[in-house]
């Protein structure tokens, strides 16, 4: 069997990002491990998340970090 793992990157858009998470945890074969980075949003989304998806893994920035930054 083929494992994934998710990873959702997202900066205040708190809603967005739950329906996101129930659609990949939905699929016909969902992922094994999702992780979800908050890009230093100041919308506490990430608690509210670990409430409704407890086996997500959270991450928060300090700062605000461009998509290709290193």
């Amino acid at each position: 069997m083929s494992t994934y793992s998710a990873v959702v990157l997202y900066y205040r858009h708190g809603p967005a990002v739950a329906e996101t998470l129930r659609h990949l945890l939905a699929q016909t074969l969902p992922p094994t491990e999702v992780v979800v980075v908050d890009n230093c949003s100041s919308d506490g989304v990430l608690d509210a998340l670990a409430s409704e998806f407890p086996l997500c893994r959270s991450s928060r920035f300090p700062r605000m970090r461009a998509m290709a930054e290193e």
